[in-house]
């Protein structure tokens, strides 16, 4: 299967979605924050990115600018709850940037497993 970068502060949720994840075959490798998923990427590339939009240190709109911009064949899916500071057009801007899907929190996890078989 594939090795997916999983980019999500919270905690609980990281670990639900790496257990999905590894149970469907995949192997993830997790980051809590922007700055180390940036570092992670660029140290060992990954054949799908799943990022969270809102962290803290470096949100998700400019993780996916940056390895975007210097991978451009990457295959991202985002994903978040909406906030102030996240809304439909934001995740829907996401796309534009390259993201392959953009999921809202809360959401099934067969639709998670969906969204990568459908990136891959």
């Amino acid at each position: 299967m594939a090795t997916i970068l999983l980019i999500e502060d919270d905690e609980p949720v990281r670990c639900m979605l790496r257990e999905t994840l590894e149970s469907a075959g995949h192997m993830v490798v997790e980051s809590k924050n922007g700055c180390e998923g940036v570092d992670l990427y660029r140290a060992h590339p990954t054949d799908l990115v799943i990022c969270d939009l809102v962290m803290p240190e470096k949100g998700g709109i400019t993780v996916i600018r940056e390895l975007t911009n210097d991978f451009p064949a990457l295959k991202v899916i985002t994903m978040s709850g909406f906030t102030r500071e996240v809304g439909p057009t934001t995740l829907g801007f996401t796309k534009q940037l390259g993201a392959v899907c953009a999921l809202t929190k809360p959401f099934e996890l067969s639709e998670m497993l969906e969204a990568v078989q459908n990136a891959l």
